[in-house]
């Protein structure tokens, strides 16, 4: 009798199994990063990628962008005597992403500037970047927020930072799942380098997922010729950096040069 059942009971259990599967299949995520290299060449003025995939109906997606972590020395500018400007002494940023962007759906779209407590929470925005950030400054009295909250400022005018309301959007709804899209703009200063844009998915009002995928950006070109000849030939790069500067010059000559005379 019990060999009877034996059949029937691993029939069961490979059903169940598929079930799950399928279950899974359905609440799981699917990320994708379209391009995933970016050139930099003569022409290069910034680029766009896009990140898509689908996560369950129920939840949320914020994408960040990182790069690589550096050190960063800046220096404080002041009025030395109450009369001139000069540096009045340095601050070091230890273990600061060279980029950070995250990029936010409508639910989660706010007037603060990436430092509400509900993105804390959650394990991005700035305020939760400058836990991370080591900051010495020659100044002891120096308040290291404020320092932080400058830096920041300085890194957005240079497009390497930044908080985008509004930039993941969702289409349709399907047996259990949606779609998003995420344009992501790189900025023309984004430097050759290996970056990573994660996926956060939010269940819950928790950051139930973090998906992680790989961004190159590389030289090619004229840009990976010029590089690989300042480091590697250093005599060789300041004649053709003097040539290429005498030709502009000329150049310049020739177009608003005019007849050489002055009226």
């Amino acid at each position: 009798m019990r060999n009877k059942f034996l059949p029937a009971i691993g029939l069961a259990l490979v059903m169940l199994l598929v079930c799950a599967a399928s279950g899974a299949a359905q609440t799981s995520s699917s990320i994708h990063l379209e391009p995933g290299t970016v050139s930099i060449g003569a022409m290069y003025n910034g680029a766009q990628v896009t990140l898509t995939g689908t996560i369950p109906a129920s939840a949320q997606v914020l994408v960040e962008v990182k790069g690589e972590r550096d050190k960063v020395v800046l220096s404080k500018k002041g009025k030395a005597f109450g009369l001139l400007w000069m540096n009045t002494g340095e601050v070091s940023l230890e273990n600061a992403p060279t980029v950070y962007m995250l990029n936010l759906p409508e639910a989660y779209s706010s007037e603060e500037d990436g430092g509400n407590a509900a993105l804390t929470s959650l394990g991005v925005g700035f305020d939760k970047l400058a836990g991370e950030v080591s900051i010495e400054s020659s100044d002891c009295d120096a308040n290291n927020k404020a320092l932080f909250e400058e830096f920041v400022k300085l890194k957005k005018k240079e497009g390497l930072y930044a908080l985008n309301n509004n930039a993941v959007k969702y289409t349709g709804e399907k047996n259990g799942v949606r779609s998003f899209s995420c344009n992501i703009s790189l900025p023309p200063r984004m430097k050759q380098g290996d970056y990573v844009v994660t996926a956060v998915v939010i269940k819950d009002g928790k950051a139930a997922e973090r998906d992680d995928r790989p961004l190159e950006i590389k030289r090619v070109g004229i840009p990976e010729f010029m590089a690989k000849v300042a480091y590697e030939h250093g005599a060789l790069y300041g004649i053709i950096a003097s040539v290429i500067a005498i030709m502009a010059g000329l150049g310049m000559g020739l177009i608003f040069g005019g007849d050489g005379g002055s009226h």
